[in-house]
């Protein structure tokens, strides 16, 4: 009896203690990592910028989902000191780059961040999309670092079958429609039927921030066209850069 006393009282001692070890240790939790152009559980995606043009200048974006909203970060070296360069993103990929997607707040030596009102879903549903940066803004033309956005993560829902889009026709006296009623997901395609060049973009005027991405940056020649697809229900007013009396208005329901 004694015996077993002591292998009763050994079997409570061993077992507290077991007891008292698990309670007291936490395996650590994992901190999430991002993959170079891919989606990771925390919404962030990385984005490699490789020099072009022989500019020297190369590092990284990264992507990243709060809260509704992306927030692009720009961090790259070889960046000459103080000068502005532009930079957004492009529709395309960087062997084949398009017109402007969603305008970057400009980086001074290398670096910037960029809030934009787009959810990570909205941002993937429009690949292939690229990041692209210019060498200054006299010479917007020279491309220096360029890095394509890839969605390694789940394939985002396809477009709605019943997405359209509308015309709208510029000439000299402005927008025709000059209102214009859309869903969510439908496109806008602006036809410059003049003789002279025209920038459809959002408000306000000069800094087109309202929707942002819906910007003709440039412009756009007579006999030549922008298109931009609203995935955001909310109303957009527009001008004409080029012609800022000429206004009208995109409403997405």
């Amino acid at each position: 009896m004694k015996t077993l006393g002591i292998i009763v009282v050994l079997v409570i001692i061993i077992g507290g203690g077991w007891y008292w070890y698990s309670m007291q240790y936490q395996a650590p939790t994992p901190t999430p990592t991002s993959t170079p152009g891919g989606v990771n559980t925390g919404n962030i995606i990385e984005v490699a910028l490789a020099s072009q043009n022989n500019s020297g200048e190369s590092g990284t974006a990264k992507i990243a989902e709060e809260n509704g909203k992306i927030k692009v970060t720009l961090d790259f070296s070889g960046a000459p000191a103080g000068v502005t360069q532009p930079a957004h993103i492009h529709t395309g990929s960087c062997a084949t780059i398009g017109g402007v997607k969603y305008p970057l707040t400009f980086p001074v030596n290398g670096k910037s961040e960029t809030t934009l009102d787009v959810s990570m879903a909205d941002l993937l549903a429009g690949l292939p999309l690229a990041i692209n940066v210019h060498k200054s803004g006299a010479e917007a033309n020279v491309y220096v670092a360029c890095g394509d956005i890839k969605n390694t993560g789940p394939t985002p829902p396809p477009a709605s079958s019943s997405a359209k889009t509308v015309i709208v026709s510029i000439t000299s006296v402005g927008f025709s429609p000059k209102e214009v009623m859309i869903k969510a997901g439908d496109t806008v395609k602006f036809v410059n039927n003049d003789t002279k060049k025209h920038w459809p973009a959002s408000s306000m005027h000069p800094t087109h921030l309202l929707c942002p991405g819906f910007d003709a940056v440039d412009g756009i020649n007579a006999g030549e066209s922008y298109s931009y697809t609203f995935t955001e229900a909310k109303t957009c007013p527009m001008h004409d850069h080029l012609f800022p009396t000429q206004f009208g208005k995109i409403i997405v329901e």
